[in-house]
């Protein structure tokens, strides 16, 4: 369960550092959500497949947020 935790707690970080104007917290961030959203999804793969099913609305909820502020 701590490694969910982490996980989670890393893409929320990442997430709002992608949201800082500079590049430097762009790259941080998005490198942040990537690491939370795989580590999620290989601590998932060994567990239930409830798991890998909640982190892939996760990812596409994140990506589809993402793609909607690039656009706006």
């Amino acid at each position: 369960m701590t490694e969910i935790a982490i996980a989670a707690f890393a893409t929320a970080l990442g997430f709002r550092m992608y949201q800082r104007a500079d590049m430097l917290h762009k790259v941080l961030g998005a490198g942040l959500v990537v690491y939370g959203l795989l580590g999620g999804f290989l601590w998932a793969m060994s567990s239930e497949t409830i798991w890998i099913v909640v982190l892939l609305l996760a990812l596409v909820g994140v990506l589809w947020t993402l793609i909607r502020r690039e656009i706006l």
